[in-house]
């Protein structure tokens, strides 16, 4: 797997390295995987928000790689990035359900590679609720880590 490293050009391509499909779509991602490997991994989905500020998408994730690689390295956990419907590098367009059925995607996809047992979803502002909601709807989420989520979605 590829180390995170600090994107100075804003590519968040630079940063993908693993490719899931939702439904008809191929979506781009980031994953880690811990040092070693071994089997009964937990895994996590780290969800990013709704793009906004100068840059829009083009910087929305491209902290979240370097993230999932201290997740890796540090905790032991297979951790995934993904880059959702719309963003740089993935297929489609923008719609909430639609990052909704990323994010479940997502979660299938992290919990069919090798060596992950339990896959929770987290989420940071919007993500934090795409997180929330996601688990709703797919009982195979573990758990959810939500900040900073917005009321009334």
């Amino acid at each position: 797997m590829a180390t995170a490293g600090v994107v100075t050009d804003g590519a968040a391509e630079a940063l993908e390295n693993h490719r899931f499909s939702s439904g008809d779509l191929t979506l781009a991602a980031h994953l880690e995987r811990p040092p070693g490997g071994g089997t009964g991994l937990p895994g996590v989905v780290i969800c990013h928000g709704f793009p906004s500020g100068p840059d829009g998408g083009a910087n929305s994730v491209t902290t979240f790689p370097e993230l999932a690689f201290r997740i890796a390295t540090e905790m032991g956990w297979v951790a995934m990035v993904p880059y959702l419907r719309g963003m740089d590098g993935s297929e489609g367009d923008f719609s909430l359900d639609g990052w909704r059925d990323d994010v479940v995607a997502a979660v299938a996809d992290l919990r069919s590679q090798p060596g992950v047992d339990m896959v929770w979803a987290v989420g940071f502002g919007s993500g934090a609720s795409l997180a929330i909601c996601a688990a709703a709807v797919d009982e195979e989420i573990m758990g959810v880590g939500a900040l900073a989520a917005p009321a009334g979605w």
